[in-house]
């Protein structure tokens, strides 16, 4: 199956947070009632209604405190949070069991670790653009210095725009730099990558698919149904299968099977497919009917089956054939050709290593960084 790299996955996590910034959804406890203070604000008493602020006081810290030092580069409790509540909030928990186990760690120890790699990643695209000299280009730049008003319209105001920050636990620079860095991805990934993966070769790209369940294949469908849908008696659907019995002896007595199946698959086919798809169906296990996928996986490249029912359709005959790099799988809800998810994977590798390679210091308050604890502080104003 497809492997989204885990950088691309912490970038899109900010964007899906902050754009549920002004929705009623939170990180904490699911019997809390929602806070009549705007976030941010300080409430009459003077104490902060900031989330991080709050998750932050209730640890004994400051949110805007350095709790590490990554290659020399502070990081402050708030980002670590940020982090926490990002995670939590994609995790779709409305409850949670922070004792569960999950392959030997707990929830607890699970949101931890995925929380310090999420920091990390992105020092390391910020530090490997700077070390490869990749920059913006004019045009992004121009269209990050123009998100702060974009997004005040969008919001109605300024007031809503930082309210929407604070619910997300993001101060405007945090969150300018986690942009900018998201933009600074895309490059990054291209310079390694390729534009769309292009540097991946066929043979990484196939190899790929084969370790992750792709399958590609065509038929020639003859359908259990008439013209206007109705099912055919049993004497009429017989006919469909001896039919096809037909069209294997001409496979099997022809000199290019390959280049008959085609012919025969164009004159003969039921499959309304066909015409979208000419040269086959790319997918990802589970996607097809079963005794179609299982028909595929017992041949190789170019192999053709016996009849093979699928009760929903009719009968068919199956060719298996070669992985297509530049092809997408029909059920990749990405639309990412084989070659891109492939050099998406790859990439997720480098980018582990680039992690690994980068310094940590952590500080005292590190240490108190309870997310238990923060995630189910009470916001609500007293």
């Amino acid at each position: 199956m497809k492997t989204v790299s885990r950088i691309l996955a912490a970038l899109l996590s900010l964007s899906l947070l902050f754009a549920a910034g002004c929705s009623d959804q939170k990180p904490t406890a699911p019997s809390e009632e929602p806070s009549s203070t705007p976030s941010g604000t300080v409430d009459p008493a003077g104490a902060s209604t900031d989330p991080a602020d709050v998750q932050a006081e209730a640890l004994g810290l400051k949110a805007d405190a350095v709790a590490a030092k990554i290659n020399g580069e502070p990081v402050t409790v708030r980002e670590f949070l940020y982090w926490a509540n990002a995670t939590y909030v994609s995790w779709g928990f409305t409850d949670i069991d922070w004792d569960m186990d999950l392959d030997g760690m707990t929830v607890e120890e699970v949101l931890k670790d995925n929380v310090i790699n999420s920091v990390k990643l992105y020092r390391a695209v910020e530090n490997k653009c700077a070390e490869l000299n990749i920059t913006l280009p004019e045009s992004d730049e121009e269209e990050l210095a123009s998100a702060k008003d974009n997004l005040i319209a969008q919001y109605g105001s300024e007031e809503a725009y930082r309210q929407a920050l604070a619910e997300s636990l993001l101060t405007e620079d945090l969150y300018n730099y986690m942009l900018r860095v998201s933009y600074l991805y895309s490059y990054l990934f291209e310079e390694v990558c390729g534009v769309n993966g292009s540097k991946c070769s066929d043979e990484e790209a196939v190899m790929y698919g084969n370790e992750n369940g792709y399958l590609r294949a065509k038929h020639i469908l003859l359908s259990k149904t008439d013209d206007d849908g109705n099912l055919l008696s049993d004497e009429e659907y017989q006919k469909r299968y001896e039919k096809l019995e037909e069209l294997i002896a001409i496979l099997d007595a022809s000199d290019d099977p390959v280049a008959k199946f085609d012919e025969l698959m164009h004159e003969y086919t039921e499959d309304p497919g066909v015409a979208s798809y000419p040269d086959g169906y790319q997918w990802t296990e589970g996607a097809m009917v079963p005794s179609f996928e299982e028909a595929t996986k017992a041949l190789d490249d170019y192999g053709y089956s016996g009849v093979v029912e699928m009760a929903e359709y009719g009968y068919t005959i199956v060719m298996r054939l070669p992985l297509d790099p530049d092809a997408y799988a029909i059920n990749d809800k990405y639309g990412y050709s084989l070659r891109m998810n492939a050099a998406m994977a790859n990439f997720d590798t480098i980018l582990s290593v680039w992690t690994d390679e980068l310094s940590v210091e952590f500080m005292p308050e590190y240490s108190k960084l309870d997310y238990k604890t923060a995630l189910t502080a009470d916001l609500a104003v007293k």
